[in-house]
């Protein structure tokens, strides 16, 4: 199979490659910085055979597993190409419709279904670009093309760079926020955690996976380690909704099961994923909904 194709804007002293397949963001390069600071794993296929595991995959329409056995983990969007509208000096337009889906041969997927009968009509459309300062802007849209009210989910799966083991790394910006903890330490077996987010920051000390919510946007800070920097992610939605965000990282045992995992990659990214989650959104025929994030770096 043919390798997916790859577009880099360079702009500002910084650059950005992002390809069709998944309309998926691989990696960002901050100005007076040399490496992504994006991670993607060294292993993942890039026959266009699964989804890549790394830089900014698009989760739509729904994020994590949807329990009718048929649904993909976050959804089609991530498994599609899209098309792309423009591509100048400083930004890349693609686009992306659920009759896409269809044509390019997928299996009924659940509340999805790819094929004539499915009641809803989308239209994603992602707009990539940095500003005079480097700041790299990412925003989608998802439109419902049809006549009917749409269900969905839509959440930016960012890969952070990052040096998950040392003293200095951390995640703040959330605290105050409501947590639900997939994987509370302690309490093996036992089920999820729920407790409102501290000041303290988030660290990997063992298998993370927590969802965070709150009211209005959000901003979340990345302490990527002693000597690479600081990552912010700002995002907000237009009209206004309640974003949440995902923090994950797989530690050692879960990404040693991971084929398109490095091997002991998981030392070197955070996961900080903001996204429209709060259970099903809805979206009225004709109605269109922006989740837009910007993200910065500061050594």
């Amino acid at each position: 199979m043919s390798e997916y194709e790859v577009i880099t804007v360079e702009y500002a002293g910084a650059s950005f490659s992002i390809t069709p397949f998944g309309g998926h963001l691989l990696t960002y390069i901050p100005p007076t910085q040399t490496e992504s600071i994006l991670w993607c794993s060294s292993t993942h296929k890039k026959d266009m055979s699964k989804s890549i595991r790394g830089g900014v995959p698009v989760c739509f329409p729904q994020f994590g597993l949807i329990h009718d056995k048929v649904s993909p983990q976050h959804g089609w969007a991530r498994l599609q190409v899209w098309t792309v509208v423009s591509s100048t000096d400083r930004s890349v337009s693609m686009t992306l419709t659920s009759s896409e889906n269809q044509k390019q041969g997928r299996p009924d997927w659940g509340m999805w279904p790819a094929n004539d009968g499915c009641p809803y009509k989308a239209r994603l459309t992602l707009k990539v670009s940095l500003s005079d300062a480097g700041e790299l802007s990412y925003a989608v849209a998802v439109r419902n093309e049809g006549e009917v009210t749409m269900p969905y989910q839509l959440l930016l799966h960012n890969y952070f760079s990052a040096e998950s083991q040392d003293p200095e790394f951390g995640v703040t910006g959330l605290g105050g926020y409501e947590v639900i903890d997939t994987q509370p330490r302690g309490r093996e077996g036992l089920g999820m955690d729920y407790f409102t987010q501290g000041s303290s920051p988030i660290r990997v000390d063992g298998e993370v996976d927590r969802i965070f919510h709150g009211k209005g946007p959000v901003t979340a800070e990345i302490k990527r380690g002693s000597n690479l920097g600081v990552a912010r992610v700002s995002v907000s939605a237009s009209p206004p909704r309640d974003v949440s965000c995902v923090v994950w990282n797989p530690h050692e045992a879960k990404a040693g099961g991971m084929g398109d995992f490095d091997d002991q990659g998981w030392r070197g990214m955070i996961c900080v994923e903001p996204g429209l989650i709060d259970g099903l959104q809805m979206i009225k025929g004709g109605e269109e909904q922006v989740l837009k994030q910007v993200i910065t770096y500061s050594s």
